[in-house]
């Protein structure tokens, strides 16, 4: 679960930086809109992994 939020989190940034490439600002508009619901979606998958299968990867 927390490899498929870390590829939201990846998806993003993709729509968030093709977002800021484009010259429309309805779709720029809704292009961030977009990348912020994934965030969103990747935040909570990631706190429900957690809860299911703690991280044991903590580097120091």
């Amino acid at each position: 679960m927390h490899r498929t939020a870390e590829a939201l989190e990846h998806s993003e940034a993709i729509l968030h930086n093709s977002a800021d490439k484009s010259p429309d600002e309805a779709t720029t508009r809704r292009l961030h809109d977009l990348g912020d619901a994934v965030t969103r979606e990747a935040k909570m998958i990631d706190e429900r992994a957690d809860v299911i299968a703690p991280r044991t990867d903590t580097a120091v």
